[in-house]
């Protein structure tokens, strides 16, 4: 059943605006997109150029060893450096205002109406772009334009234990491997052993201490409340005692991801954001059921223009209707400098 609806023209539409205390839109059909906004917050600029590169030390056999009186000392050259090498990808979302209607509103006789149609127009348009960001983001495999152009790198690209990604294969490589867990089973009797023996794998190597967030699907969030939180479950250390009464282990909540609202949940620590956008991979090639995702902020992070991350053309005239037109504009790409610290488990049930 279709969701009712009311259609107004734009003249009603102009003057239900000019009579509202506040003239900025209610956005609320828009999903919440935590795993994009968790990294844009985490973003670095992207500076031009052909490639984006991230500097890496290439793993390598020691080659010394003890020695003795009168003993060779071989020295033996070692790659030490190695590039993790991205393209930069470029995403836009037009934003069109019709002549016709703009002449309509200049019958008013100010400005305010037009400057708020096209504050209107421009604000959705950028939404309409994050929710596309969004969704590439989080698709099972990074997707190619109409015309071929490829889109933003998505995640699990970049998490997973095979498949070349900035030009190095874990082939060549064994520590440029994410930490995955494909095995089905149901959270309430498999998943927090699962969990804690990839959490356990993200944090063997130096450098980056494993998963500093989590992002999970519908069915593993439902999972995870439905089988108890108790704190003999999900333990925490307690940052001090409390003298107002026992210390049960459930110390305060400190964490270093950066988002714009607060976690859903905490797993060992470490908090935990529901992502609508990640439901579609409940049915997909990538899993058969929930997902949990953990990202090193550190380690995987998105590479942007400077300046506004999402910027607009100067308005222009439209050769084909008679119409101003502009587009709203994303420049950048995900990149890795880390695999190893990021885990997934899939096929939650």
């Amino acid at each position: 059943m279709a969701n009712p609806s009311l259609t107004l023209s734009f003249e009603d539409r102009l003057t239900l605006h000019l009579q509202e205390i506040t003239r900025t839109l209610n956005s609320q059909a828009w999903q919440r997109a935590p795993l994009l906004d968790y990294l844009e917050k985490n973003s670095k600029p992207y500076n031009g150029g052909e490639y984006m590169t991230e500097v890496i030390e290439d793993n390598y056999t020691p080659t010394g060893d003890a020695f003795g009186e009168g003993s060779l000392l071989p020295v033996v050259q070692k790659n030490i450096v190695i590039p993790a090498m991205y393209t930069p990808t470029w995403a836009q979302e037009s934003c069109f205002l019709d002549e016709i209607r703009k002449k309509k509103i200049m019958t008013q006789g100010s400005m305010g109406p037009i400057l708020d149609w096209v504050t209107e127009q421009t604000s959705s348009s950028t939404r309409m772009l994050r929710e596309n960001m969004a969704t590439w983001t989080c698709a099972a495999a990074t997707g190619s334009a109409a015309d071929g152009s490829p889109r933003p790198t998505t995640v699990f690209d970049i998490v997973k234990a095979t498949g070349t990604i900035g030009g190095i294969s874990p082939t060549d490589h064994t520590y440029w491997a994410s930490q995955v867990d494909t095995t089905s089973g149901a959270w309430t009797s498999t998943g927090l052993t699962r969990f804690r023996t990839q959490l356990r794998k993200a944090r063997r190597y130096t450098g980056f201490a494993g998963p500093d967030a989590l992002f999970c699907s519908g069915v593993v969030h439902d999972a995870v409340l439905a089988g108890a939180t108790a704190k003999t479950t999900y333990m925490r250390s307690p940052a001090k005692g409390d003298a107002s009464g026992p210390d049960v282990g459930d110390g305060a909540w400190n964490w270093s991801a950066k988002a714009p609202y607060d976690p859903n949940f905490f797993i060992d620590d470490i908090p935990c954001w529901y992502d609508p956008h990640l439901d579609a991979l409940e049915a997909s090639a990538l899993s058969t059921g929930g997902v949990l995702l953990g990202i090193n902020s550190k380690a995987v992070f998105m590479r942007a223009a400077p300046g506004m991350k999402y910027s607009a053309e100067p308005f222009r005239y439209s050769q084909d209707r008679l119409a101003t037109y502009t587009r709203i504009l994303w420049g950048g790409q995900t990149v890795a400098c880390n695999r190893s610290s990021n885990l997934l488990l899939t096929n939650i049930l």
